[in-house]
């Protein structure tokens, strides 16, 4: 992954993503990790684009931590690559960005390809209002 194509929110926000899964003890870094460091973010937008969405991102946040405490726990492990799910939903939003005429991965379109996901995280986005035709239109 070429990550001077991100943004420095974008980059600190995968970074972050794999720091928290690291810390619990996941061997991966999932879209849960992903997106609740984007909901967490210091000056981040994605809380003020969900809202856009009429989504609460206090009430999300909590949804989303349920769904990291279900993810595998080891022990003693690595520090934890990205999965194949997070590697989707970065190609989503790498394709998004040239879409829109720009050449960076922002967090915006980290949020857009995590919506397209056929997980957990996507499913519960979408039903939540969060979906990528809302995205897109929160973010123009």
């Amino acid at each position: 992954m070429k990550f001077e194509q991100f943004t420095v929110k974008a980059r600190e926000v995968l970074a972050d993503a794999q720091r928290l899964a690291e810390g619990l003890g996941n061997p991966e870094t999932r879209p849960g990790h992903v997106m609740a460091t984007m909901l967490t973010q210091d000056g981040g937008v994605i809380p003020s684009i969900l809202r856009k969405c009429s989504v609460n991102p206090e009430n999300l946040a909590g949804d989303i931590a349920e769904i990291i405490e279900k993810y595998s726990k080891v022990s003693g492990g690595g520090q934890p690559g990205l999965s194949r799910e997070v590697h989707a939903a970065v190609d989503e939003a790498r394709h998004q960005s040239k879409e829109q005429g720009d050449s960076f991965v922002t967090t915006e379109t980290l949020l857009f390809g995590l919506s397209k996901s056929s997980g957990k995280v996507g499913r519960l986005l979408r039903n939540r209002g969060a979906d990528p035709k809302s995205i897109l239109a929160a973010v123009e």
